[in-house]
């Protein structure tokens, strides 16, 4: 395994395998784009702590390197600053740390902020997820005819989404309980 970090000490890139000469050049460089960007966040973070924009970039960057402790502390900061964002921005954000939550069986917190979310205009691609999210979020908390209402709810308002095949999929699962 080859891990590469910022100068803060924050995960960039991890490379678990070998890879050859032909293609670890490329990987390097992945790893120098990705230094950069961090590098980026961090610095406007060391002048403005609050700088929603750089919060929120940076913890979605280390929820992908799986960094989840670190990704929700700056995600939680970046939604206590983040209005003067894009609504699709703010949504990513709730999105992601109502999953933290979910994990960490933390539901009720979770629900809120789905619902806060879905309240955020205007409405986005994002919202069929956040819905399919929060029907996840009522089976998890055994509230089935709640998470039935939602899942139908995705299927009729976003038929087309990539998340409707598996509110299907779900529905079907839980009419079959």
């Amino acid at each position: 395994t080859i891990a590469f970090f910022s100068p803060e000490g924050r995960p960039l890139l991890r490379l678990t395998g070998f890879q050859g000469p032909g293609q670890f050049p490329a990987t390097l460089e992945m790893a120098r784009a990705l230094g950069t960007r961090v590098i980026g966040w961090e610095a406007a973070l060391q002048k403005h702590p609050d700088d929603a924009a750089a919060l929120t970039a940076l913890g979605l960057h280390l929820y992908e390197q799986e960094a989840y402790q670190d990704s929700s502390s700056l995600l939680v900061r970046a939604a206590r600053h983040d209005a003067s964002l894009p609504a699709a921005e703010r949504k990513r954000t709730r999105m992601l740390l109502a999953v933290m939550l979910n994990h960490d069986r933390r539901h009720a917190e979770s629900e809120a902020l789905i619902k806060e979310a879905l309240e955020l205009r205007p409405a986005t691609e994002l919202d069929a997820k956040l819905l399919y999210i929060l029907a996840k979020t009522y089976t998890a908390t055994q509230r089935v005819e709640e998470a039935r209402a939602t899942l139908r709810r995705v299927l009729d308002t976003y038929p087309r989404s990539p998340v409707a095949d598996k509110a299907r999929e779900t529905l079907v699962a839980l009419e079959q309980r």
